[in-house]
């Protein structure tokens, strides 16, 4: 309470620092207005687009967890290509609809189990789409199946599922 009580006396005996913290402060949040921030709305809402149909661009996801390759391949092509250029959910979360409308099939867990990566692999050749697999894990010798070992590389390898005809 003494050190509260103390500034405020030092501000009464400096009146001129009323005016120049007003200033500053003002200043800070003057980029902070309700005009400024309808027009950022605006443009997500434009952004959204709403009147053209969206092509969803998905990609079914397998393991228990994501690893840091994984999770670094997602930031590249997120940056490379914008936020909604693709959607990543887990395979297990998916519908039957959404998994047969899905560009491919990740395994983005190098610890998968053999059986949540066999299921993997059949979906994805059920459905004639290709499969992304560390090349750490055994691929299988059927259908598209695509290996990575760098998150570059994993990035370059989501393009081209992203690429691939629905």
């Amino acid at each position: 309470v003494e050190a509260l009580a103390g500034r405020m006396l030092e501000f009464i005996g400096h009146p001129e620092w009323i005016g120049e913290f007003g200033q500053r402060a003002f200043a800070a949040i003057e980029a902070n207005t309700f005009g400024r921030y309808a027009r950022r709305m605006e443009r997500v809402y434009k952004d959204a687009g709403g009147d053209e149909e969206r092509v969803e661009r998905l990609i079914a996801c397998v393991g228990s967890r994501v690893d840091g390759v994984c999770a670094e391949a997602m930031e590249r092509l997120r940056r490379r290509l914008g936020a909604r250029a693709c959607r990543f959910a887990m395979a297990e979360w998916l519908t039957t609809e959404q998994l047969a409308k899905a560009r491919g099939v990740w395994i983005v867990d190098g610890a998968v189990t053999k059986d949540e990566l066999r299921h993997g692999l059949r979906h994805a050749l059920r459905h004639g789409v290709p499969a992304l697999v560390p090349s750490s894990l055994p691929g299988g010798g059927e259908g598209d199946v695509r290996g990575y070992s760098t998150a570059l590389e994993a990035a370059e390898r989501l393009k081209e599922l992203l690429d691939h005809a629905a």
